[in-house]
């Protein structure tokens, strides 16, 4: 299992470095291996709690999750360019909602104006509670960028557009 695991993440790898055409049910495979092998493992940390042992399952869980934070962001970044094939599984789904979030992102950054404290316009479209308030309808109001971008793919604002 452990051995299947490494080959497949190095298949990844190797198809991310060289630029080959991948499909986001692939990486969600590798994913799903790689959840149970964690599970397995940590499972196997728990029963066996010697001290020897403890450094090997935590080095193994570094080790893990430096893998699979890098996969993760490779894998973004090649959906990002459209060198992914995106599939319609939840994998896919995630990766579509990454891309329409970066993309909300640079057209708030090319068509509004920035105001002094790094927020944007929005008119609400749906009800929402910020923190201190309760944001109705109609209303127009500033927002962080980020959060605007965000809210903006969720259909609660709608940026205003200076151009």
């Amino acid at each position: 299992m452990y051995l299947e695991l490494y080959e497949k993440i190095k298949k990844i790898f190797d198809a991310i470095l060289n630029n080959e055409k991948m499909s986001s049910k692939d990486v969600y495979t590798i994913f799903e291996v790689a959840n149970k092998l964690i599970l397995d493992m940590k499972i196997w940390c728990n029963e066996n709690q010697y001290t020897e042992l403890k450094d090997l399952c935590t080095d193994f869980d570094k080790n893990i999750s430096m893998i699979l934070a890098t996969i993760s962001l490779l894998i973004a970044t090649n959906a990002m360019r459209g060198d992914l094939q995106v599939d319609t599984d939840i994998f896919g789904s995630f990766l579509k909602k990454l891309k329409e979030s970066l993309d909300s992102f640079n057209s708030i950054l090319r068509n509004t104006i920035l105001l002094s404290d790094g927020s944007v316009l929005c008119k609400i479209l749906k009800p929402f509670q910020t923190r201190f308030s309760l944001a109705l309808p109609g209303y127009v109001v500033p927002l962080p960028i980020g959060e605007a971008a965000l809210l903006s793919i969720l259909g609660f604002v709608k940026v205003i557009d200076s151009f």
